[in-house]
């Protein structure tokens, strides 16, 4: 079969994406593509002389690595991805942001289903992130407040602005203004055909809010009464909507009967959790969340991830996840 010069750099980015993305053999493409596996193997060297493939090979450590292994091990993680501080909170998210996003573009792969919360540091990581393969690209919890900006909508709107994804969008509130209207809410089926998702991800990706001190966007959401009792109730920290405890315990309220998001236990069954908060403020409510053992991944700040290196190690998370493969960040 010989190539015209018209099809050439069709079907080497074809042949490549085959063997670099979808991880076929050279003996499956030629069988798909009516070609020999010297022929495949040729148009590979092809592609890669071309410029079509271009392959990084990362042989430095991170400036943290050992940071990042020591708390990795104190929190029962299976990856800390560790950045600069930076005094300009910004320029700090931002930092968060690029460095979640290039650890998603090397773990996800394609028909991954991967939900997103909400939170400042995801819109930077939407920002960052390459081209993904086709994925399907999940609402965890409704919106919060009346701006677009800060609403999953959004994140996953920049994503799938340069990657061939799907969008299932939530159209609820993450509280409704009462137990009825959530129930409703529930019902409908959009709503439903979203929450189907819930248990069968593969990647989530969310920030954490903290409540000891104030560092969370649902502050400005509540009446005082209701921060009130979130405060007498100890709580430490938020994450998808849902509230933990300093020991990483969930604190139930009345809001859970009228929140719109994805379930604790449906977290913990997702194969990759990756948490993005940096900010000294937030060192509690980031310790809160890897006691749950909900989280695999945590991506913070230098001197976040001293301070919780310097409190109590992980021994028994309050959520038992399912014994999932690591998956091996590929060179994309």
């Amino acid at each position: 079969m010989s190539i015209q010069p018209a099809d050439s750099v069709e079907l080497l980015a074809e042949v490549a994406e085959r063997f670099y993305v979808e991880d076929q053999s050279k003996t499956e493409i030629g069988k798909d593509l009516n070609l020999s596996r010297f022929k495949v193997a040729r148009l590979l060297e092809e592609a890669r002389d071309s410029g079509i493939v271009q392959i990084t090979i990362r042989r430095t450590r991170s400036t943290y690595y050992d940071l990042e292994i020591a708390l990795a091990n104190h929190l029962q993680l299976e990856r800390v991805i560790v950045v600069d501080a930076d005094p300009i909170a910004e320029t700090e998210r931002d930092h968060l942001g690029e460095a979640a996003a290039e650890y998603v573009g090397r773990i996800v792969q394609k028909d991954d289903i991967i939900g997103l919360a909400w939170g400042r540091t995801l819109l930077p990581v939407a920002n960052h992130l390459d081209p993904l393969p086709r994925v399907t690209l999940v609402q965890l919890t409704g919106v919060v407040g009346n701006d677009i900006t800060r609403s999953p909508i959004e994140v996953a709107a920049r994503i799938r602005e340069n990657s061939h994804s799907e969008t299932k969008a939530l159209l609820a509130p993450l509280y409704a203004a009462s137990v009825n209207t959530a129930r409703a809410l529930r019902r409908e089926p959009s709503v439903q055909n979203v929450f189907a998702y819930y248990d069968r991800l593969d990647i989530a990706l969310s920030s954490i809010g903290s409540w000891q001190p104030r560092v969370t966007q649902l502050e400005s959401e509540f009446a005082p009464e209701i921060s009130q009792e979130l405060d007498e109730k100890g709580v430490a920290a938020d994450f998808c909507g849902l509230f933990f405890d300093a020991e990483g315990h969930q604190v139930l309220t009345d809001l859970d009967h009228r929140r719109i998001s994805i379930e604790p236990d449906q977290i913990a069954r997702t194969t990759q959790v990756i948490a993005v908060a940096g900010g000294l403020d937030k060192t509690n409510a980031l310790h809160s969340m890897a006691l749950t053992g909900l989280l695999t991944c945590l991506v913070t700040t230098s001197n976040v991830a001293e301070q919780l290196l310097a409190m109590t190690s992980v021994s028994r998370p309050t959520w038992t996840r399912p014994h999932h493969r690591l998956r091996a960040a590929s060179p994309r």
